[in-house]
């Protein structure tokens, strides 16, 4: 039904022309403004005119504004994302923020892809009745954070976790049902009659109320401070626990389906209301239960007595502690009763209840000793049978870890009855000690490495009583031997302790750490040179250092790797020596290149290990072989870790590289007596080149060693004459036409770090110029020598090193001076080479007598010309092969012939050596064909000896011929008398 409202607009008030005036200023709600700007305006309009015009137009124009103005607004339906509140804005990715936001009845919000989303208010979110928010998707699609109050007016539905911060409280009105969870910080909440919260209600300090036939879901909460009001018919699915001080009160008729607990306050249950748990305050504070209320549980207080109203029932026990009075009404049923921790009784009536209730049972057994092993594992006896074990598992440096305490009979079996079922609990002081030396008792032990208080409760655990489990222990640095000792305690505080024997475990057990962390203090060594190699015994963050570490890593050279290999003989020495506060290191040498690496590689490769410090675990509380951080999970090893320390993680040391290089030469000139050699003439020459390590007196070995490994080295060969290399000009003696027999940089074959070129022949070429120059020497001072060419730069020492030639275009490293040191290849002196040739002259003599023949060796020298080789002592003279003759044709003053055989050579002495007077001819005499007179040509063959021939015609192709040393032997044709009439007299004087 609509109403409507008449006024006469001819008496509008003036208020309404001052609104008028200020219209344009009105900020109207956007979903608001079309239908209210219409009122006011049309009014405004109306108002500004004469009486007589405003009843004119009454009929027409306001009936239908009031009209309008009496129909309601519509609800809106925001959508997130798209049609947002004013006030509101995307952050994207489904957060949204909004201020303070007040939504009127009916309203709705829809949440839209992106999912989850959150909506975040900087200041309260209100809204009016039968809103509904997220209605048609799931709790967890939508979460508000309120940074202020949050109302939720009646009958609206919210599918959502709310959160309210500071002092945000939050209502939530009658009929209302919020799907999800909701928490405040210091805010209280409150639920009318009825609403529903599907989830848990949190709070920090706030109270929580709610209304008569409310229900929540999960628990209800306070952290701090609080307490919980439940009105009549209320339901809590879960628990409700007040961690502070505060109340819980429940009306009639309630329902909780979990415990109820506060520190310090009462606890009430309203009559015939239910309790699925137990009911406790644990330190002041009493409970109280209505009529035919239930509690499925125990009720337990420390301070505080107990009611139960008439028909009340309790499933399990009422204990009180330290004082107060367990009051039980008629028709009352609890199952037993425990007061003050004995079995005596406190109940002050109910003595007409039947059954009556049980008195909590008497206290446990005694122990008479204690041991210490690894949960799980079955107890020995060790007094029936002393060869058992109970065994203590090898644990790991700073890590959490735990075992079993049981309680013993002077029989050594267990004490199951330590704690009687519903018995007071019991407690023992549990202290570590290093064993490394023992003292002579168990109660001589002192200064223990860790500590803590094992609790011995009411129940079982591990399938029988008088065993629990300590709390966490963690030691924060390693022990090769720890023993555990147990002292029973009067209270939990352990300040005193009983009189029963500290009593200590049969077995000892290791903390070892983490691995060792492997380091060496360069990254490029000269082989042989000393450098640090070190192991640092570490935690589990590989960083920190167990200092208690004085164990002995090995150092296993057998899976060691290298690049290109490994020699294992060349490191020195071959062992770590013990750790001091952690840490092992040496100084260490390896004579060999290249790089070797310390494997770390699970299971059980490493280059550094220590399988020595958990000894007294042996191989039955640890997995031999293995430094696994992580206990095994199942099977009989549950709860072992590796008996080994580890290397953490792979060491790569080195690069090595050679020291120096090591040369023995090996050269003999062609004339080896006269130090030279003629040019073209074949000469020796070989070398053994190793690659060293680095000479040294301490540590031992001395080093200097052959660098096994070593495979890269190039060399370069020169032959330096004053400043001019002449290597250009070596070829192998066998060559022919002469070939290079050098093309640097040489790439030898290198074996066990040496290259060997065995002696070979070589020859220094002629020279082809003509005429004669500076290439023709004589080189007096020639040094062939062989340099090193290395990619580290690395030549011979200063002391090998006798002369420096430019270097090589092709040296790797040309900057260097490395590439320039040559050694000397030719015995450490200079050797010369000579362009040399045999020269015969004319000679004229009696036919009657022998004709000696001049002969010369000689040499090149620039500037000099041709000079007799005085030092040559070794150029040969073999009779007949050497010497040839040419005859010329038979004539009337030449009657020499071959066929007659007129001419015959001798040498001069037994010598074999060409000098200046060795070679003569023989007196040709007479012969069948005339006297001995005439002349023949002589020649000296050099056909075994080319590096003495000479182009003695300067032809341009000479033959061979031509190229041997001639001269002419004339006999007779120059004497006097009839004869020739020369004037020539032959003279013979005699004395």
């Amino acid at each position: 039904m609509i109403t409507f409202r008449c006024v006469q607009l001819h008496r509008v008030p003036a208020s309404v022309f001052r609104d008028c005036a200020s219209l344009s200023g009105v900020q109207v709600p956007a979903e608001r403004e079309p239908s209210a700007l219409l009122r006011r305006g049309l009014l405004c309009r109306i108002a500004s005119l004469s009486a007589a015009a405003r009843r004119r137009i009454f009929l027409l124009v306001a009936l239908p504004v009031l009209l309008l103005a009496a129909v309601p607004a519509q609800a809106i339906d925001y959508t997130f994302p798209g049609a947002l509140p004013l006030g509101c804005v995307d952050n994207g990715g489904g957060s949204y923020a909004c201020g303070a936001l007040t939504l009127a009845a009916n309203d709705t919000f829809t949440i839209a892809s992106p999912k989850p989303a959150t909506i975040t208010f900087s200041g309260a979110f209100t809204t009016g009745a039968g809103v509904a928010i997220n209605s048609g998707g799931a709790t967890s699609d939508l979460s508000l954070v309120v940074n202020g109050a949050f109302t939720l007016a009646a009958t609206s539905t919210l599918k959502a976790n709310v959160q309210t911060r500071g002092l945000g409280a939050v209502t939530i009105g009658a009929g209302s049902t919020v799907s999800g969870n909701v928490s405040t910080e210091t805010g209280f909440v409150s639920l009318g009659a009825p609403a529903t919260v599907g989830g848990s209600i949190s709070t920090i300090t706030g109270y929580v109320v709610l209304g008569a036939s409310a229900i929540v879901g999960g628990s209800v909460s306070t952290l701090n401070a609080g307490y919980v009001v439940l009105g009549a018919s209320a339901r809590v699915g879960g628990a409700i626990a007040v961690s502070g001080a505060g109340y819980v009160t429940t009306g009639d008729s309630a329902i909780v389906g979990g415990s109820i607990s506060t520190v310090s306050d009462a606890i009430t249950v309203g009559a015939s209301s239910q309790v699925g748990g137990s009911i406790a305050v644990s330190q002041i504070g009493g409970v109280t239960l209505g009529a035919s209320a239930g509690v499925g549980g125990d009720i337990s207080t420390e301070t505080g007595s107990t009611t139960v109203g008439a028909g009340g029932t309790v499933g399990g026990q009422i204990s009180m502690n330290v004082t107060g009075a367990i009051s039980i009404a008629a028709g009352g049923k609890v199952h037993a009763v425990c007061c003050y921790k004995t079995n005596a009784s406190c109940v002050t009536n109910g003595s007409g209840i039947l059954p009556g209730p049980l008195v909590c049972t008497a206290p446990g057994g005694s122990a008479a000793n204690f041991e210490c092993l690894e949960t799980g594992v079955s107890i020995n006896n060790l007094v029936s049978n002393s060869s058992l074990r109970n065994p203590l598992y090898t644990k790991l440096v700073s890590t959490d870890f735990k075992f079993d305490i049981a309680a013993l009979k002077t029989d050594g079996t267990l004490e199951s009855n330590y704690v009687a079922v519903g018995g007071n609990s019991k407690y023992t002081k549990v202290e570590l000690f290093d064993d490394t030396t023992a003292p002579a008792s168990c109660p001589a032990y002192a200064n223990p490495v860790a500590s803590t208080t094992a609790t011995f409760t009411s129940g079982t655990y591990s399938g029988a009583a008088g065993r629990t489990l300590t709390p966490n222990i963690n030691i924060g640095n390693v022990y090769k031997k720890l023993r555990c000792r147990v002292k029973e305690c009067t209270d939990s505080t352990c300040a005193s302790f009983t009189t029963v024997a500290p009593a200590c475990s049969s077995d000892q057990f290791s903390v070892r750490p983490a691995a060792f962390l492997a380091a060496q203090n360069t990254t490029t060594f000269n082989a042989g040179s000393t450098f640090t190699l070190q192991a640092t015994a570490v935690k589990g963050d590989l960083t920190t250092i167990t200092t208690n570490y004085t164990g002995v890593p090995t150092l296993n050279l057998s899976q060691m790797t290298g690049t290109p290999g490994f020699t294992v003989a060349a490191l020195a020495p071959s062992v770590l020596p013990a750790a001091q506060a952690g840490v092992s290191n040496a100084t260490f040498t390896y004579d060999d290149v290249g790089s070797f690496t310390l494997p770390a590689t699970s299971p059980g490769t490493y280059g550094i290990s220590d399988s020595t410090f958990t000894s007294v675990d042996g191989s039955s509380d640890c997995i031999a072989g293995s430094a696994s951080n992580t206990p095994v999970t199942s099977g009989n090893d549950k709860g072992k870790i590796g008996c080994l320390i580890g290397q953490s993680a792979a060491l790569t040391v080195g690069r090595f590289y050679p020291d120096h290089f090591d040369i023995t030469p090996s050269f003999t000139a062609g004339c080896s007596g006269a130090g030279f050699t003629y040019m073209d003439q074949p000469f020796t020459l070989g070398y053994t080149v190793t690659a060293k390590s680095l000479g040294r007196v301490a540590p031992t070995p001395p080093g200097n060693l052959p660098l096994q490994l070593y495979s890269g080295g190039k060399l370069n060969l020169a032959a330096i004459n004053g400043s001019t290399d002449w290597v250009a000009r070596l070829s192998l003696a066998a060559s022919n036409p002469p070939a290079p027999a050098v093309s640097n940089p040489l790439s030898p074959t290198w074996s066990n770090g040496s290259y060997i070129l065995t002696p070979t022949s070589y020859k220094f070429t002629r020279p082809t110029t003509t005429p004669a120059d500076l290439t023709w020497g004589a080189f007096d001072a020639l040094n062939i020598g062989v340099a090193i060419d290395d990619g580290d730069g690395i030549g011979y020492p200063s002391a090998t090193s006798t002369f420096t030639a430019t270097t090589p275009a092709s040296c790797t490293k040309s900057g260097a001076t490395e590439c320039k040191k040559y050694a000397s290849l030719t015995g450490g002196a200079t050797t010369k080479m000579l362009y040399g040739r045999i020269a015969l002259s004319n000679a004229h003599g009696s036919e009657r007598l022998a004709l000696p023949i001049p002969m010369k060796v000689q040499y090149y020298k620039a500037g000099s010309g041709w000079l007799t080789n005085t030092d040559d002592s070794c150029t040969p003279i073999a009779l007949p092969a050497s010497i040839g003759f040419t005859y010329a044709a038979l004539s009337a003053k030449n009657k020499l012939s071959l066929a007659g055989n007129s001419v015959k050579a001798y040498l001069g002495n037994a010598s074999g050596i060409v000098t200046g007077n060795q070679l003569s001819l023989a007196s040709p005499g007479s012969s069948a064909v005339g006297p001995g007179i005439g002349y023949v040509d002589v020649f000296f063959d050099l056909a075994a000896m080319p590096w003495l021939n000479f182009n003695w015609k300067g032809k341009p192709t000479p033959t061979t011929a031509e190229l041997n040393p001639a001269a002419r032997a004339t006999f007779g044709v120059y004497t006097s008398g009839n004869r020739s009439g020369n004037g020539f007299i032959y003279i013979r004087e005699m004395y």
